[in-house]
């Protein structure tokens, strides 16, 4: 699998699990202290969180990383 679509895939599952939530882009970067425009650049899968950001999102999303990522 390429870089490109894993980070898609990943991106998917993010809006997936923040829009279950009822949050917006703006509230999850809250939770994260990382503003609007870095939550639309990882859902749009043009940026790469990383490992520890990944967990970050995870735990803000009320899921383990396993089930973030979970068939990816």
């Amino acid at each position: 699998m390429e870089k490109q679509e894993l980070n898609i895939k990943i991106s998917e599952r993010i809006v997936h699990y923040r829009k279950s939530l009822d949050l917006s882009q703006e509230d999850l970067g809250a939770l994260l202290d990382v503003s609007k425009q870095n939550i639309q650049m990882i859902e749009s899968g043009k940026r790469n969180p990383g490992t520890f950001l990944l967990r970050k999102i995870a735990k803000a999303l009320g899921v383990t990383l396993s089930e973030l990522l979970e068939g990816i």
